[in-house]
């Protein structure tokens, strides 16, 4: 078998052969108006498969009736069954230890207020664990050792507050362990589901790691993070409580992976000495602690802290891709598989440990795309200012069509999302085979590990303006696109960049592409879900924030000359549509050409169907209108 795979051949062969054994979970949601190219942005016919504790069954996200729905069945992908029937894509889901459960966080209202739900493999006994509304519940730890027991954090008493709860998972019993007095914004807990660290913002507006008192309630200042960290996050403790693990972004070192010995204070960097951000940490499902992660480099490249892995990492490259491993049994033999690259569907498989090795096939994300010439993505570097080294990544229009437009798209997108360079993305191939260019920006010095990350630096927006600028440059002195063919699209945050670097730039971008965008922070603020209030105004108390909370584009829009398309989703909790209507307002007392439009059922971590068809609608005729050649 070993030798079988290593044949480049036979690894297809074998892909095609397995592939047939999930056929019958394909579901296709159609639209009314064809798209050009439409199999690049069809709706993933399966995603996120995780294997049970226990190893014996399978379950997976796939559409139904147009959302992302949990569905069960065997190892082998067959006796399948709809577990849920949600109308709004489920988000995130675990596996109860008992492998007779599921638990999954649904936004019932669209307002971010993620509810705990707890099914049957069945779907018959669903109920909501955190039924109240307008509250958010977050998980903070489930334990192998606490099998019926879960740590759930509610901003129940207090809406800008999340406060510790224990929730029973066999009566839905729900019990308050600590009131957040302290601004804590994130917690580390033991195998019993105690509390024992935790991170939150100190006076300067610095993050502080915070110790439990032994035999108290109260909590002390174990090790103040440098004011050049950006957004740590913890990640486990030891079982014997004595080490810590976090990760944590510097604008000098990247995003690394740090354990610090709670009794000396000792912070050392786990991993390989390396600039690269980490991207994954690979968790023991019993103890939690990370045994590997998977850094940004060319390719998705893993280091192992367990030299017992490595004959296992041997054999799975295989397979053309990069590793990820989004789910493990409790006893390690099973491991879910993703292979992801810009240039292929995402596959899944099932690795098992044994007297061998074995895969097996679970199922293509867009098995349609199997045999089809897609465009090839290369990671690409560039010079910003203060002589900064930007990292993008490169996709040339495919040459093997006709291209009915022509030019360069610059992306800038907010939000944390794998880097374009190393798994296929639905809107760069869909671009790239109707002739664009595509240049995807990741923003090194403004990490989005978690939301309002960003805001810790001072130059937040010069910064995604001055990306902007220098991609354009780039794109220009390579010989990819004139002036008057680049565009550039800014989501979220990144809308803000894109906008400030076409007002400061009017001569370079023919259009710009706005989505879900924020304008103006005094309004943003004030429209901020309650929920992240507190952690703003802990992040306020450095100058520099506060500065960036007066910070409008609203009054400077005079210079603009590129064309412009708005689009927002209708239920937005984050970036409110409230903020498309104002740069529409603002823009109307200039010479632009600006179009506003409203997208169905979005949100911040996904389109629904629906709301993405609408979305390439626009697009297309956007292009249409800005991008067509002239002799097409």
């Amino acid at each position: 078998m070993n030798a079988l795979l290593k044949n480049n051949h036979m690894k297809w062969v074998l892909l095609t052969v397995l592939s047939g054994f999930f056929s019958e979970i394909c579901f296709v949601v159609h639209s009314q108006e064809a798209l050009p190219h439409q199999n690049l942005i069809a709706v993933k016919e399966v995603s996120d498969f995780k294997v049970s504790p226990d190893g014996a069954i399978m379950a997976h996200l796939a559409p139904h009736e147009g959302f992302l729905n949990l569905w069960v069945g065997s190892k082998g992908g067959r006796h399948l069954q709809l577990v849920t029937q949600q109308s709004r894509s489920v988000s995130e889901y675990w596996w109860q230890y008992d492998s007779q459960h599921l638990l999954y966080l649904h936004d019932p209202d669209g307002a971010e207020n993620w509810h705990l739900y707890q099914t049957d493999l069945k779907g018959f006994n669903t109920r909501d664990l955190t039924p109240f509304h307008g509250v958010q519940a977050r998980l903070i730890a489930y334990r192998a050792q606490a099998p019926d027991q879960m740590l759930i954090a509610l901003n129940l008493q207090n809406r800008s507050r999340h406060d510790l709860y224990r929730l029973s998972l066999n009566h839905g019993a729900l019990s308050l362990t600590y009131v957040n007095s302290q601004g804590m914004i994130d917690w580390l807990a033991d195998a019993d589901l105690e509390a024992r660290l935790a991170i939150s913002i100190n006076e300067s507006g610095s993050f502080e790691l915070l110790r439990r008192v032994a035999n108290s309630t109260q909590w002390e200042t174990a090790y103040k993070f440098p004011t050049t960290s950006q957004m740590p996050r913890l990640i486990s403790l030891s079982p014997d409580g004595k080490t810590a693990c976090f990760q944590d972004h510097h604008q000098d070192s990247g995003n690394r992976l740090w354990t610090i010995d709670l009794a000396t204070l000792t912070v050392t960097a786990l991993g390989p000495e390396t600039q690269e951000n980490i991207l994954e940490c690979l968790i023991d499902p019993m103890t939690g602690m990370p045994e590997g992660v998977a850094m940004n480099n060319h390719q998705r490249s893993w280091h192992m802290f367990r030299d017992a892995y490595g004959d296992m990492m041997d054999f799975l490259r295989f397979d053309p891709g990069n590793l990820s491993f989004p789910s493990r049994s409790i006893q390690k033999m099973h491991w879910v598989v993703a292979y992801r690259d810009a240039s292929m569907s995402t596959t899944h498989q099932l690795f098992s440990f044994g007297d061998r090795y074995q895969i097996r096939l679970l199922g293509m994300e867009r098995p349609a795309l199997r045999g089809q010439t897609l465009a090839q993505t290369k990671r690409v570097t560039f010079p910003g200012p203060d002589q900064e080294i930007i990292h993008a990544a490169w996709t040339p229009p495919l040459d093997a069509v006709d291209h009915p437009y022509q030019g360069v798209l610059i992306r800038a997108e907010g939000g944390h999302k794998e880097p374009a360079h190393l798994a296929y993305d639905e809107e760069t191939q869909w671009l790239a085979h109707q002739g664009m260019g595509v240049l995807t920006l990741s923003f090194p010095s403004v990490p989005s590990l978690e939301r309002l990350g960003h805001w810790m630096t001072g130059h937040w927006s010069a910064t995604l303006a001055a990306h902007c600028h220098a991609a354009a440059q780039w794109v220009i002195a390579e010989g990819h696109a004139k002036p008057d063919q680049i565009f550039a699209k800014g989501v979220g945050e990144g809308a803000y960049g894109v906008l400030e670097a076409a007002i400061q730039h009017p001569e370079i971008f023919k259009g710009i592409l706005l989505l879900n965008g924020i304008y103006d922070m005094p309004s943003f603020v004030r429209e901020l879900p309650a929920y992240d209030r507190g952690l703003l105004s802990g992040l306020a108390r450095r100058d520099s924030v506060t500065r960036l909370m007066k910070a409008s584009l609203l009054n400077k829009v005079a210079p603009l000359k590129s064309n412009i398309l708005i689009l927002h989703g209708e239920e937005m909790a984050w970036a409110q549509p409230a903020q498309s209507s104002a740069l529409e307002a603002a823009l109307a007392q200039s010479e632009v050409t600006a179009t506003r439009h409203t997208l169905p059922t979005t949100s911040d971590r996904h389109m629904e169907s629906e709301g993405a068809l609408a979305y390439y609608r626009y697009l297309q005729h956007f292009l249409y209108t800005h991008a067509a050649k002239t002799d097409f």
